[in-house]
Formats: C-alpha cells, structure tokens, sequence
C-alpha cells in the first residue's frame, strides 16, 4: 500500500511543475490541494464506511482502483491542467480515504496481545514500500517526464486493491468456516 501514496506524494511537485508554468509559490499550493481534499475523503468515507450495512473493506479497495484508474489516466490528459488537476486530486483522495478503515480491519485480525508487534511489522513493511516507491517513480521517470513515472504508481495501487481484497476474502472465508465449527 505505502508505494502508492508515497510513490504520488514524493513525486507530485514535481509533476505539477512540469504541468505548469507557475513558480515555486503556486507548484506548493496546487501540490497542497490534492492532501487537502484527501483528508476531507479520510473523514467522509470512514464516516460512510460507520454507517453502510454491507462490509467496510470495499471502502478501503474501491478507492484503491479508482485512484489506479485516475492516476493512469493523468498522463493522457496532461495538455490540460485542470483535468490533469482534478485525477491528481482524486488519486490524492483515494488511497488516503480507506486508511483507517484498513488500520481498523487489520489490526481486528490479530489476536488483542500481538497487536503492539503486528502494527510494528506493518509499519515496517509500509516504510520500506515508502522508500522503495519513490524510487521506482523516479527510475519510471528518467528521460523527465514525471508523469511517465506515474504508473508505477497506478500499478501498485492496482496491485494493493487485489491483495486487500484477496487478504479480505480469505479472512472472511476462514471467519465462516470458524463460525459454523462451533
């Protein structure tokens, strides 16, 4: 999960600058805007995921797919900084809107006293993604155009929606087949 927002975050500036001709000033602000309607999407959507009947991991892996799409998409309308704005704004919104909600469901399939150390390993394993990410970004991205790099980034939110998803299946399987055992 950590190349994808890492990977987007690390390389967004200079992205945004290559899109326009503004200065340092304006390239901070438009970078600001996508992490600000991020953490509006953080609150809505684990306030929708509270309220919704059905299960709360498809508020985590949509996001991821739809911020897979947009971000993949960006490239191809990178003539136009506005579109190009608006998919940055919601590949910003996406893998940052299910964050807590996947905390939540992660850490409830641990037993109470391996929390501490499952947190940790999670942590680590997302912090080496964060340091790998970028990279692979910046490798993608070799010849100057930022936005080529950017796949790299669409693909690994991609590949995080299908191990999420595939992770929540088989939790939810294992859950089942422990529930009609007893």
């Amino acid at each position: 999960m950590a190349d994808g927002p890492y990977g987007f975050g690390f390389w967004l500036p200079a992205l945004i600058k290559q899109l326009s001709a503004a200065g340092i000033g304006n390239v901070s602000v438009l970078t600001a805007i996508p992490f600000a309607f991020a953490a509006l999407g953080l609150y809505v959507n684990t306030r929708w995921s509270n309220r919704a009947r059905h299960s709360s991991n498809w508020h985590f892996v949509v996001p991821l797919v739809i911020g897979g799409i947009a971000i993949l998409l960006e490239p191809m309308v990178a003539s136009n900084l506005f579109v190009s704005m608006l998919l940055l704004v919601v590949t910003g919104i996406c893998p940052y809107s299910g964050i807590g909600i996947w905390w939540s469901w992660t850490l409830g399939l641990v037993p109470y006293n391996q929390i501490g150390s499952s947190a940790g390993v999670i942590n680590f394993i997302g912090n080496w993604g964060g340091a790998v990410g970028p990279i692979l970004v910046g490798l993608a991205a070799r010849g100057g155009a930022a936005s080529s790099g950017l796949y790299v980034v669409g693909y690994a939110l991609f590949a995080s929606a299908a191990l999420n998803a595939l992770m929540w299946l088989v939790s939810k399987r294992q859950s089942t087949q422990l529930a009609t055992q007893h």
